[in-house]
């Protein structure tokens, strides 16, 4: 998201709102969904788990506004530094379409970027 190129001097939780609009039109018009990747900043690094949440996510408040869910995603591998975990947290934050909230744990094989249900 955060890549996309914005108009000169533009505010920028304007242009992240205006552009999410856009998009989230465009989607809905060819009946399409769309995935949009947002960088979060690195307030989670002080907090004793490491989760993500929206609050974190920079122009948080125009992207939650326009999204139909919010998923975020955490590697509990990465700050443990076990290689061998290959777990995945799909968090829900924002589920217009379903309502659910919580907690998803996946398998996740960073390779081919799969990612597979757990063996119960």
């Amino acid at each position: 998201m955060q890549q996309i190129p914005l108009e000169s001097g533009g505010n920028m939780a304007f242009e992240v709102g205006k552009i999410t609009r856009q998009i989230r039109d465009i989607a809905k018009s060819h009946k399409i969904p769309v995935f949009l990747g947002c960088q979060i900043n690195r307030g989670n690094q002080t907090t004793a788990d490491k989760r993500p949440n929206r609050h974190l996510l920079r122009n948080s408040g125009e992207i939650f506004e326009v999204c139909d869910q919010l998923i975020m995603l955490y590697r509990n591998s990465v700050y443990s530094n076990d290689s061998s975990d290959r777990t995945i947290e799909l968090i829900v934050e924002k589920n217009r379409l379903y309502g659910k909230l919580g907690t998803a744990t996946m398998l996740c094989d960073l390779s081919t970027s799969k990612f597979l249900n757990l063996a119960r």
